[in-house]
């Protein structure tokens, strides 16, 4: 139901309205801000929804305003701190979010204030009605700063709080980042070693066939070694060859294969050895 204030509004001169505990569920008129001699408003237990009207800050003369157990949402408008005869303010039990402005601190009149169970946040207004505010009228508010009691913390404190959770999140994001770093540097290490081990026993593998290699002062050995292919020394033999094992002044013991004389022609024989050449090497 929403309220209609057109016979109202003709009649300016309106000092005391009371529509408290009805079914309104529309929002605040702002024509209420239009009433410039209301002294009393009250509108307490109804439905009334949306933002309070900025509107009503126009409202010099008012010295009690109740809007308490409502879904009234939004900021608190800035432009209430110009009523300086308000003496009474209830606004709990409604959904209003944000800080209280700052321009209550003009409410020098003000002694009397009810903002419990809202979302409030901040620091509480620098005026008797706050600080001597009991604990009851301020509850149910979850960010609210100030010294009033032992009820809420000191907004230096508060603020240190929020700091000190900002910091641990960092801190542990940082270390987590370097355990992970860690973690992936060890890998990296360790399979740059094993890759490390592999090469040096490749090479190792490889120096005797490829990088030390000499053939004439092999073939010379080799000679010496097997006393010019003595038959004592043949471990084997093939269609193509001899296989003699051979002592080399380094300790190394091998196996050489002699080849036997290549007739014209035998292509196929040159590509078995090539291939077997490229198997060993």
């Amino acid at each position: 139901m929403e309220i209609n204030f057109r016979v109202v509004y003709r009649r300016n001169d309106l000092e005391y309205l009371d529509l408290s505990t009805n079914k309104f569920n529309e929002s605040i008129p702002s024509i209420l801000g239009d009433l410039f001699k209301l002294h009393y408003l009250n509108l307490s237990n109804n439905k009334l929804a949306q933002a309070i009207p900025f509107k009503l800050g126009k409202l010099v003369q008012l010295n009690y305003m109740d809007l308490s157990h409502n879904s009234l949402e939004g900021k608190i408008p800035s432009e209430m701190g110009s009523m300086q005869s308000l003496v009474t303010l209830d606004l709990s039990h409604n959904n209003l979010s944000g800080s209280i402005p700052s321009s209550f601190e003009e409410m020098h009149g003000l002694s009397y204030v009810d903002i419990s169970y809202n979302h409030l946040e901040g620091p509480l207004p620098n005026i008797i009605a706050f600080r001597e505010a009991p604990p009851e009228r301020l509850k149910g508010n979850k960010g609210l700063c100030g010294k009033v009691g032992a009820l809420l913390l000191p907004c230096n404190a508060h603020g240190s709080k929020k700091d000190h959770k900002v910091i641990f999140s960092l801190l542990a994001v940082f270390v987590l980042l370097s355990a992970l770093f860690t973690i992936v540097f060890i890998i990296v290490q360790r399979k740059k070693k094993h890759q490390d081990t592999k090469q040096n026993r490749m090479h190792g593998e490889i120096s005797f066939s490829v990088l030390n290699f000499d053939g004439k002062s092999m073939y010379e050995e080799i000679i010496r070694a097997t006393e010019d292919f003595d038959s004592a020394y043949c471990i084997g033999k093939g269609g193509h060859g001899s296989v003699y094992r051979v002592n080399l002044s380094s300790g190394d013991i091998v196996a050489m294969k002699k080849l036997n004389l290549l007739w014209d022609g035998e292509t196929e024989f040159q590509k078995e050895f090539l291939n077997e050449v490229k198997a060993l090497s």
